[in-house]
């Protein structure tokens, strides 16, 4: 996959690459490399104004890759934004590790939906150096990566499950992003990008193995659900179905905070 054409509108469906690789940290050499131009210069080959939009991967299957899977950015011109690429019931596997990482977005790309994923890193090439590499990379705003599971088996291959990064004005989203290791990261599971200037929602994505986050982790978390208001006394009756206990609520009258611990409704004042 690395001929170069222009794609947009395409669907991939069942698409299976095995034993493609570049060379021993080539940052340019993935199985797949999506991106806007190949060249900055107006007129040469591989030069392009336009972007890559409307790409879907259905049931893909990448295996044996050793210098990356699957990556998105805007190349060598960068007035315009990939979007609209659609990663759905995929596999990326592989024990021949010698580069990465297996998915990379780049801060440039917008609306990219990553789903039900696997990634795998078994080992690592024969006769390249044993080096820890970040499995996912993810960038893209307006955004999300969910339901991914990133494994490994008794080496150190994995220095961060995810590198996310939030850009301005953005927000990072992962959810259901787990690490099933073997072998804790070399890192962390999640590493936040210290040059993020966006919010983050990260839910339930967690290491099996190891220290969880490192990097500069989030203040600038995006905004919970609003609680139910509640004109008066808070009670199951508040709401359509019972509530578990840990429920919160708010008496906007009375101006009070109530949580439901033991069946009960407890509540604390609000003070300005």
């Amino acid at each position: 996959m690395h001929r170069r054409r222009r794609v947009r509108g395409s669907r991939f469906y069942n698409l299976v690459i095995e034993d493609c690789t570049g060379t021993t940290d080539s940052t340019t050499q993935p199985n797949i490399w999506l991106r806007n131009a190949s060249s900055a210069t107006e007129g040469a080959w591989g030069h392009s104004k336009d972007n890559i939009n409307q790409i879907h991967f259905i049931g893909c299957r990448l295996e044996a890759f050793g210098t990356g899977a699957l990556w998105i950015g805007q190349g060598a011109v960068t007035t315009n934004n990939p979007n609209g690429v659609y990663i759905t019931d995929c596999k990326f596997e592989t024990s021949r590790m010698q580069g990465g990482p297996h998915l990379k977005t780049d801060a440039g790309c917008k609306h990219v939906y990553a789903t039900n994923i696997y990634c795998y890193a078994g080992d690592f090439a024969a006769g390249t150096p044993a080096t820890a590499r970040n499995i996912i990379s993810w960038a893209a705003s307006a955004s999300a990566l969910e339901n991914v599971v990133i494994a490994n088996r008794d080496k150190a291959t994995v220095n961060a499950g995810v590198a996310l990064y939030s850009g301005p004005g953005s927000t990072a989203v992962l959810r259901n992003v787990v690490g099933l290791y073997a072998t804790a990261p070399t890192g962390t599971h999640i590493y936040y990008e210290q040059s993020s200037t966006g919010d983050f929602r990260v839910e339930n994505s967690y290491g099996s193995l190891g220290a969880q986050a490192t990097g500069t982790i989030p203040v600038k978390n995006a905004p919970n659900p609003p609680l139910r208001l509640v004109p008066g006394p808070v009670s199951d009756a508040s709401f359509t179905r019972q509530p578990l206990d840990g429920t919160l609520a708010v008496d906007s009258a009375n101006k009070r905070l109530y949580v439901r611990v033991g069946g009960q409704w407890l509540w604390s004042a609000l003070n300005a």
